[in-house]
C-alpha cells in the first residue's frame, strides 16, 4: 500500500482538536501545536513506511511520552533510523544528545560531532555553528581552529547571528585570519540586524572608540540605544552614559537615569553605580548601597575612581538610618547572589 493510500484509509477516524485530519501535513501541524494523541496514528503509519519526518516526530513523542507511553529505547531507535536516512533534524538532535550526554545517549563527543557535521553539511545554520563550537573547544579531540573557522563562516553565510558575531571578533583581532575591520563591521551589522544585542553593543563601541573605524558618536549612540531598547544591560549602561554626557545625542539626564536603572535591575555593576550617583539627591541610603555594590564589580577604572570619590563625599553627610538602609540593601542583594549561585550549581 502506498503512503498516501495508507493515510487516506485512516483519515475517517482521526480528529485534531475537533477537526478531521486528512493529511500527514495536517498531522504534523497538530503535533507541533501540542495536540499529540490525534497525530500519533499518522506518525506511526509514516514511520512504518520509511518516512524520515514521521520517524523523527514519533521519536520525539516516544522520548517525551507525548501522546504515547514514554519509550526511550524506541525513541532512540527511531531517531537513529531517521538520522541514518539523512534527516537533518534527526542528525542534529542525535548529535546534540551525544555531545551533551544523558541517560538515552551517554556522552560520545566524537559520534556527536560526526552527526552534527552531517546536519551541517545540509546547510543547517544551527548545526554549522554547533560544530564550529565543538572544534573551537576541542570537545571531540584537539581544538581545530581551521575547521571551526570553516563552519563558522558557513553558519555566518547562512545568517546565524552568533556565528557572525564570533567571526567578526576574529576579523577584528586578526585571530586566525588577516585583520579586516571592514569585514568585521559587515558581520557585526548582519548579526545586529538579526537582533543580536551583543553585536549592537560591539558596533556602538567601534564607532565610539574611533580606532579601527572613523569615530561617530551619533552612530555609536544609535547602536547602544537599539541594544538598550532590546533589553541588553550593557546597551542600557552605554546609552545611559551617552545621554548623561551628551555624547552623540542631546543630553537627557532623566532618560539616561532610566537606562541606568534598567541596567542596574539586571545586575550590571556599572549601571548600579551610575544609577546610584543619579539617586543621591532623592535617596542617599539606596544611592550609597548601589554605588558601593557597583564599585565591587565595575571593570572601568575611571568609573571606579568616580564611584570612590562620590562614596567618600556622601558618607559624611549620611545619617545612621541611611547607613543602616544601605547595609540592609547590600545584605539583601548578597542573599540573592548566593541563592542564584546555589541554583546555578544545581544545574
Amino acid at each position: 500500500m502506498g503512503l498516501g493510500a495508507g493515510f487516506r484509509r485512516m483519515a475517517s477516524g482521526l480528529m485534531g482538536r475537533g477537526r478531521r485530519i486528512t493529511s500527514f501535513e495536517e498531522a504534523v501541524a497538530v503535533f507541533e501545536a501540542g495536540d499529540y494523541e490525534p497525530a500519533i496514528p499518522w506518525l506511526e503509519q509514516a514511520a512504518s513506511e520509511g518516512s524520515a519526518a514521521g520517524r523523527y516526530l514519533l521519536a520525539i513523542a516516544c522520548l517525551q511520552g507525548s501522546g504515547v507511553p514514554q519509550d526511550r529505547a524506541r525513541g532512540m531507535e527511531l531517531l537513529r533510523l531517521a538520522a541514518e536516512s539523512g534527516d537533518c533534524d534527526s542528525q542534529k538532535m542525535l548529535g546534540a544528545m551525544y555531545l551533551a550526554g544523558d541517560a538515552d545517549a551517554p556522552p560520545d563527543p566524537v559520534a556527536g560531532l560526526e552527526w552534527m557535521e552531517k546536519a551541517a553539511a545540509q546547510d543547517d545554520a544551527d548545526a554549522c555553528y554547533y560544530a564550529a563550537r565543538v572544534h573551537l573547544d576541542g570537545r571531540a579531540g584537539q581544538p581545530d581552529p581551521d575547521k571551526a573557522f570553516q563552519w563558522l563562516r558557513r553558519a555566518a553565510d547562512l545568517g546565524m547571528p552568533d556565528a557572525c558575531h564570533i567571526l567578526a571578533r576574529k576579523y577584528l583581532d586578526g585571530d586566525g585570519v588577516d585583520q579586516d575591520a571592514a569585514e568585521a563591521l559587515s558581520l557585526y551589522r548582519r548579526a545586529a540586524e538579526r537582533g543580536l544585542t551583543q553585536a549592537m553593543v560591539a558596533l556602538g563601541e567601534l564607532h565610539a572608540e574611533g580606532e579601527l573605524v572613523a569615530a561617530n558618536p551619533a552612530e555609536a549612540f544609535r547602536w547602544f540605544e537599539r541594544a538598550a531598547e532590546a533589553g541588553d544591560a550593557e546597551g542600557c549602561f552605554r546609552a545611559g552614559l551617552a545621554l548623561f554626557q551628551g555624547d552623540g545625542v542631546v543630553e537627557d539626564l532623566q532618560r539616561g537615569a532610566g537606562f541606568f536603572q534598567e541596567a542596574a535591575e539586571q545586575g550590571h555593576a556599572g549601571g548600579m553605580g551610575c544609577f546610584g550617583m543619579a539617586l543621591v539627591e532623592q535617596d542617599r541610603g539606596v544611592a550609597h548601597a548601589m554605588m558601593t555594590r557597583g564599585l565591587e564589580g565595575v571593570g572601568n577604572s575611571d568609573l571606579a575612581d568616580r564611584l570612590r570619590e562620590r562614596i567618600a563625599e556622601l558618607e559624611p553627610q549620611m545619617t545612621a538610618e541611611e547607613m543602616r538602609l544601605s547595609e540592609q540593601n547590600r545584605a539583601h542583594w548578597a542573599e540573592i547572589d548566593a541563592e542564584n549561585e546555589r541554583i546555578a550549581a544545581q544545574g
